[in-house]
């Protein structure tokens, strides 16, 4: 009788736990974004004069390529060598701006969580490439510097 009872609370507990995943599953996907409203969204932030270029991360980033919008920007030095990026992703997922390649790799932005701002400006020329260490296979993205 014994080895019934373990086998009747194994498969309790199974159903248990299974029901649980669903329930959170649906609570993420169906209930939790209804929750975000209008007026929570992330506000429109962009590069204070005209010597920058603005690059946002939009809302699902992380699950559509590029992940940046542009995804390619060029800029000339010292007329607008500066990049400013905003995380403007409304699902709260954290990114980040990362040199891939490029003439100088010693930029970059460490996390950025909703609204936070990355801002670099290039003085050297040369085509550098960045990606999003969270999301580097469809987060991607390229800075095009050229002398005047």
């Amino acid at each position: 009788m014994s080895g019934q009872s373990s086998t009747i609370v194994g498969a309790i507990v199974a159903v248990l736990i299974v029901g649980a995943v669903a329930t959170l599953g649906y609570y993420q996907f169906e209930v939790a974004p209804g929750l975000v409203s209008a007026t929570s969204s992330v506000p429109s932030v962009t590069c204070p004069s005209s010597a920058c270029v603005n690059v946002t991360i939009p809302s699902g980033a992380s699950t559509i390529a590029p992940g940046f919008s542009p995804d390619t920007v060029t800029v000339v030095i010292g007329v607008n060598n500066t990049v400013f990026w905003t995380n403007s992703d409304d699902s709260g997922t954290p990114h980040t701006v990362t040199p891939k390649s490029g003439p100088d790799n010693s930029w970059g932005s460490g996390t950025l969580n909703r609204g936070d701002t990355y801002t670099h400006t290039f003085t050297v020329s040369g085509t550098y490439g960045y990606y999003c260490t969270f999301h580097p296979s469809v987060m991607t993205g390229t800075v095009i510097v050229k002398t005047r």
